[in-house]
C-alpha cells in the first residue's frame, strides 16, 4: 500500500495532541511518523546521532540525514508525505495543524538530496519549502526536487501548480506537471540563474540523461502503525485536555 492512496483516520490526525517515545526527543510533540526506512536513517540529536527505526516519532525542528543507497518516508498529521532520497538532509522547520479546522503551517528547509512531497489536508498556502536558493510552494501539488553539490536546484512538477520564490525576489511558476526548472546559485557579480521551464524528459536530456528522484516507498505494516497512534493518543487523551482559559495546542500562529 502505497502512502500517496493513504486516508488517515481521525485518530491519527488528532495524534498531535498526544507525545509519544522518539530517542533524545521525548519531551517533544510529535508530527508525525517515520513510515518506511531503508537502510540507514539517522537524526543529531545535541552531540549525538540517532538512528531513526520504522515506527519513530518525529518532532519539529528534528534533522533527517539519510546515507548512500538509503530512504526514509515520512508521513505527517495532516497527510502530507515526505519522500527522502540517499545522500539527503532535511530540517523539520515547523509543523502546525488544528484538525477541526483543517489549519496551520508547514515548512521544511531541504539543504542537500532528492525529494518527493505530497500535500495533505491543510490549505494550499500552508505548505513551503526552504532551499538555499528558493522558497517553493506547492498547490494541490505533488512536488520533487533535487538539491546539487554546487548548489543547483532541480524543481519538477508532478501535479498541480508549484510557486518559486528566488532569494533575490523573483518568482516563477510551473502551472503545467512534467515541468521543471534547473535554478543555479549566484556566484557575485552574476545573478541567479534560471533555465526552464522545460518538459521533464526534455530537462533529462539536458542534464545527460537518467536522474533519479525520492520515491514513494511500501509501507510495510501501515494498519499497525495507525493502532500504536491511536493507542498512544489514548494514553495520552488526559495530558491532552487544555489548561483552564488557555488555547493550548492550538493558539494564534
Amino acid at each position: 500500500m502505497t502512502a500517496a492512496f493513504i486516508k488517515l483516520p481521525a485518530a491519527f490526525l488528532l495524534a498531535g495532541a498526544a507525545c509519544f517515545s522518539f530517542a533524545g526527543a521525548a519531551s517533544a510533540q510529535n508530527i508525525g511518523i517515520a513510515a518506511a526506512i531503508s537502510n540507514q536513517v539517522t537524526s543529531p540529536q545535541g552531540t549525538t546521532v540517532i538512528v531513526v527505526n520504522p515506527g519513530d516519532g518525529v518532532v519539529a525542528n528534528q534533522v533527517i540525514q539519510t546515507a548512500a543507497e538509503s530512504t526514509a518516508q515520512l508521513l505527517f498529521l495532516d497527510q502530507t508525505t515526505l519522500s527522502v532520497g540517499p545522500l539527503a538532509e532535511v530540517t523539520l522547520d515547523r509543523f502546525v495543524f488544528d484538525p477541526s479546522r483543517g489549519t496551520g503551517s508547514v515548512v521544511i528547509e531541504a539543504t542537500r538530496g532528492a525529494f518527493r512531497f505530497i500535500t495533505g489536508s491543510q490549505a494550499p498556502t500552508n505548505y513551503s519549502i526552504v532551499t538555499p536558493v528558493a522558497t517553493m510552494g506547492v498547490l494541490g501539488s505533488t512536488l520533487e526536487w533535487r538539491l546539487f553539490d554546487d548548489g543547483s536546484l532541480l524543481a519538477v512538477n508532478s501535479h498541480g501548480v508549484v510557486t518559486i520564490r528566488l532569494l533575490d525576489g523573483r518568482e516563477l511558476s510551473l502551472p503545467n506537471p512534467g515541468t521543471a526548472y534547473l535554478i543555479h546559485p549566484a556566484l557575485p557579480p552574476n545573478p541567479i540563474k534560471v533555465e526552464g521551464p522545460f518538459p521533464w524528459p526534455v530537462m533529462l536530456d539536458f542534464l545527460g540523461g537518467n536522474l533519479p528522484l525520492a520515491r514513494l516507498m511500501d509501507i510495510e505494516d501501515l494498519d499497525g502503525f495507525i493502532s500504536r497512534l491511536d493507542a498512544i493518543n489514548e494514553d495520552h487523551a488526559q495530558d491532552a485536555q487544555p489548561p483552564h482559559d488557555s488555547c493550548y495546542p492550538y493558539c494564534d500562529y
